[in-house]
């Protein structure tokens, strides 16, 4: 199993109650970023939404009492400034700066980094900060399901089949190290089937931050994602969506360009429908919750 050493970055938050249609500075404090995202550098410039993009006239973020902790952490994820092009694994740049709004400054845990993985990760490093690797169950598309606790006192190989096989060894304490090879692990046995294992379809009115577009073919091997990052309301029941989304091949997870306007990401509803074409099976989804499958 390829090991991939963690990129550390910062990660920028979003205020959860602004101004509109103005561009804002962020008015936490870096000790915020850090206790939220430890993995902030200190000493990184600070870019947010408020800072970096335009916000459409009359809207405002949803109320943050209204989302749940895991949707409030996606929403205040960062972007990298106008300068960032998106980096590819494989093959160095692979999107200019001037071909995308903005990369998300999220870091690596795996050379398997590919858009049907990304929601996964968002996952995993939301139970990994918060204490919480331990709850973490991820099925594989072979239908294994593995979980950190076993990882830790297995050897890992495979069966004719390609199912994982768990053989006990002796246990190696939990660190960093292991969890990005835990995760490295899932990432290698996943495609579009497993990551729809994790979901459970949303109506369009529900849609919040965290929740993913998917189209894929009927057997999960090919398809297209987009996370929603941020949403924005009227308060009139109109919405605008910022998505992020990755590459087929493994590469930085990004805000595309949309508007031929690198400060303008947001979507209206019939545009973001509009984005996945082409596939037997496109809807909204929710990344169901450990313990909740």
């Amino acid at each position: 199993m390829r090991q991939f050493v963690q990129v550390l970055t910062a990660l920028i938050g979003l205020l959860s109650a602004c101004a509109f249609g103005a561009e804002k500075k962020s008015e936490r404090g870096i000790e915020w970023y850090i206790k939220q995202y430890p993995y902030f550098t200190p000493g990184d410039m600070l870019h947010t939404f408020e800072s970096e993009f335009k916000w459409p006239e009359g809207f405002r973020r949803l109320d943050p009492d209204r989302l749940t902790p895991f949707q409030n952490w996606v929403s205040n994820m960062p972007v990298w400034d106008d300068g960032k092009a998106v980096y590819s694994a494989t093959t160095g740049t692979i999107l200019t700066r001037e071909k995308v709004s903005r990369p998300v400054r999220f870091p690596w845990r795996t050379g398997h980094f590919r858009d049907c993985v990304i929601p996964l990760q968002l996952l995993a490093d939301y139970y990994f900060w918060n204490g919480k690797p331990f709850d973490l169950a991820f099925i594989t598309k072979t239908g294994d399901t593995l979980t950190y606790k076993e990882f830790l006192k297995s050897d890992i190989s495979y069966d004719p089949y390609l199912r994982v096989r768990f053989t006990p060894s002796e246990k190696r304490k939990p660190s960093p190290e292991e969890f990005n090879k835990f995760f490295d692990l899932y990432a290698f046995n996943s495609n579009f089937a497993s990551l729809a294992r994790h979901c459970e379809p949303i109506a369009d009115s529900a849609l919040r931050p965290g929740d993913l577009y998917v189209g894929r073919d009927s057997l999960g091997l090919a398809g297209r994602m987009y996370v929603i990052m941020v949403v924005a309301t009227d308060g009139r029941g109109d919405y605008r969506y910022v998505v992020g989304t990755g590459c087929g091949e493994p590469c930085d997870l990004y805000i595309p360009l949309f508007h031929g306007d690198r400060s303008n990401p947001w979507l209206t509803p019939v545009e973001l429908k509009a984005l996945i074409t082409g596939f037997p099976t496109i809807g909204l989804y929710r990344l169901k919750m450990p313990g909740k499958r």
